[in-house]
């Protein structure tokens, strides 16, 4: 069946209190492509004086009637798609005028997403549900006739997950009861209470400095200590071991060697010594000699002993030669630590002859003002619902979307169920205690969560179409503020069809007088 989404003008007529061919004409030029300031101005003779705001309005409600007529017919098609359209259910919804009554009355029949009823249903424990809900069989436990639905291959392995799944099915249903709906939203709007509670700022994570090794440890702190000497100071030399005493006597030794550029020097040397040193042997030898041994002819071996120590100077003279490389490179080298030392001894020196700069003056350090919390008047807040102003609203979704504000809507609970349970149990039900659990958890769960986004959502609507508003007419009297002080001002707006329309304003800025004149022939 096709349902046509064209409304009856009439309606958007008696809801703007308009007449209804004039509202016919405004929708024939807005369907055209016209835009608002064009009727205006051009097309008054068309709507019949129409002023900007009331094409406005009548844009915006036909706007409302086309989306609501488009949806009233999704509805019905979707209802009727499973067989569950009945005349009554078509009337009502056709005959509805807001989007809220449409919804309700869609609700039992939309499409869900999997939920907890929806799997109860799923397990086979409809049947179960819709006897206790009529008062079936109530001579028989609970208990015992859940019994009968225990399943282990569907997930039903106890009388408690039997039980649990028709809680969750009356649940849903006790949800969708439409005259319930609308007299708790009545309740909220009447007596409920917008309250905010506030968020505390989370503290920024404070800086870990790396820890630092014990090598670098060690070097810093001798580095502190060597900076810390005093320029031109000496280093007193540090007491030899016998070790050293040692190793210093044989590099000393080793160094009054003579090298191999001597050596000739040397062989001659030697010569000559071993000559002096015979001729003295053989003065001494007779000195020496008693009168048996004058006669004794004087032996050539004596010079003999001599020349072998020359022969071992030279040998010794020879092996040195290969060894001073390394004897000169050994006593050359310095210590590492004494080049060290040295150096920062230097730049000690040159830091102490350098002049001193002035001491500059730390500048103190201006303490950031903290900013005020704007959430701050929030922190337990609680104002009723009829009372609560659009931007204080608006301000508290700002402080909601930033985390800073946890905002719940609260009304009397005992109020509330208790009209709960006079609407959804019948007086003398045979499972009245069981049903008086189900209605809870309904309330709980279900029905009140869902008005209390109705709420803030119409809060918002509301807020912001106001805020809307402000801003249309700030603008307006910006726009209307005189543009030269202190003198009298005429416009004029050229027309030849309609006339040239004319209005003075004084200085200041209250109108004097309007009019209309038309221009004939040529200038």
């Amino acid at each position: 069946m096709e349902t046509s989404t064209k409304f009856d003008l009439e309606t958007v007529a008696k809801n703007l209190e308009l007449p209804a061919n004039k509202v016919k004409a405004a929708v024939e030029l807005l369907e055209a492509g016209n835009t608002i300031p064009f009727i205006t101005r051009y097309r008054k003779d068309e709507t019949g004086g129409l002023s900007e705001r009331q094409l406005r309005d009548i844009k915006q409600e036909v706007a409302r009637q086309t989306s609501l007529a488009e949806r009233k017919a999704v509805v019905l098609k979707a209802i009727e798609n499973q067989a569950k359209l009945t005349d009554a259910l078509r009337q009502q919804i056709e005959a509805a005028n807001q989007a809220r009554q449409i919804e309700d009355l869609y609700h039992p029949f939309k499409p869900r997403k999997t939920s907890l009823a929806e799997t109860a249903r799923q397990q086979g424990l409809e049947p179960l549900a819709r006897d206790i809900l009529e008062g079936l069989q109530p001579d028989v436990d609970l208990a015992s006739r859940a019994t009968d639905f225990v399943r282990v291959d569907k997930g039903l392995t106890s009388v408690d997950d039997v039980i649990t799944g028709v809680q969750h099915i009356l649940a849903e249903r006790f949800s969708e009861h439409l005259q319930l709906r609308a007299q708790l939203r009545d309740i909220f709007w009447r007596d409920g209470q917008l309250k905010t509670e506030l968020v505390p700022m989370a503290e920024p994570p404070a800086e870990k400095k790396p820890p630092v090794k014990e090598k670098e440890a060690v070097v810093e702190n001798e580095t502190q200590a060597t900076a810390e000497l005093p320029p031109h100071a000496e280093t007193e030399p540090a007491t030899p071991t016998p070790e050293q005493d040692t190793n210093d006597a044989t590099a000393e030794s080793k160094a009054d060697l003579p090298t191999a550029t001597d050596t000739p020097n040397l062989q001659a040397d030697a010569a000559s010594t071993a000559a002096d040193e015979s001729a003295t042997v053989e003065t001494e030898t007779k000195e020496t000699e008693t009168p048996e041994s004058a006669a004794e002819p004087v032996a050539e071996p004596v010079a003999e002993p001599v020349a072998e120590p020359v022969a071992e100077a030279v040998a010794t003279s020879n092996e040195t030669t290969v060894s001073t490389p390394d004897v000169a490179a050994e006593t050359e080298a310095p210590p590492a630590a004494t080049e060290e030392v040295a150096t920062e001894q230097k730049t000690a020196a040159l830091a102490a002859d350098k002049p001193t700069d002035k001491p500059k003056k730390k500048r103190k350090k201006k303490k950031k003002k903290s900013k005020p919390d704007p959430f701050a008047e929030f922190a337990n807040f609680s104002e009723s619902l009829q009372k609560v102003p659009p931007h204080r609203s608006l301000a508290i979704n700002r402080g909601e979307r930033a985390g800073r504000l946890k905002v719940k809507v609260s009304c009397d609970s005992e109020k509330l169920n208790a009209l709960a349970k006079s609407s959804l149990i019948p007086e003398g039900h045979p499972f009245a205690e069981f049903l008086n659990l189900v209605s809870t958890d309904a309330m709980n769960r279900l029905i009140i969560p869902s008005i209390e986004r109705e709420i803030r959502r119409d809060l918002t609507e509301r807020s912001e179409s106001h805020a809307v508003d402000v801003f249309a007419r700030n603008l307006r009297h910006l726009f209307l503020q005189p543009p030269v002080r202190g003198y009298r001002i005429m416009g004029i707006d050229p027309g030849f069809r309609s006339g040239c329309k004319v209005a003075v304003i004084d200085e200041m800025g209250q109108p004097l007088g309007h009019g209309v004149f038309s221009i004939v022939g040529n200038a």
